[in-house]
């Protein structure tokens, strides 16, 4: 019980500082385009709106599925510390395969100015505020029985 919660603890850290960056970052890219002048050629980033997609899209979907095939593999192991270990492993590299996409796409909104990509990178970053570490998703995920908990 105490492991679950001092491990909730650093993942809420770890995820509240990759989210702060990934908003600072936004906030200074806005901050940075408003007094900005316009692209000479706005067809010049248009590549832009088909590689941001496809590359928010590889980011989410690999996360999800290294992180559905190493839970299988957790679910397995009888002790609670190796899966909670497990667990923060696959957590990070999770959060991380979303943050890169979504740098990614605020790069490419600063460089193009399309907020387009603005709004993909918001979307990237709601996903991303979705997967916040909870006590239910953590049990659930790890599947862990009562008497675990109690001992």
């Amino acid at each position: 019980m105490e492991a679950i919660t001092s491990l909730l603890s650093k993942f809420r850290i770890i995820f509240i500082a990759l989210l702060l960056g990934q908003l600072l970052f936004l906030g200074v890219t806005i901050f940075l385009s408003m007094g900005a002048p316009q692209p000479a050629d706005p067809k010049e980033g248009e590549i832009f709106l088909f590689i941001v997609p496809i590359v928010l899209v590889f980011g989410m979907t690999a996360g999800a599925l290294i992180s559905k095939q190493r839970l299988i593999q957790l679910q397995k192991i009888n002790e609670l510390q190796p899966r909670l270990n497990g667990y923060q492993q696959i957590t990070i590299i999770r959060l991380a395969l979303l943050e890169g996409p979504n740098l990614f796409a605020i790069v490419t909104f600063f460089i193009t100015q399309n907020w387009i990509l603005f709004g993909m990178a918001a979307l990237g970053i709601i996903t991303f505020i979705s997967l916040f570490p909870t006590r239910s998703r953590l049990l659930r995920e790890l599947a862990v029985r009562d008497e675990e908990l109690m001992g």
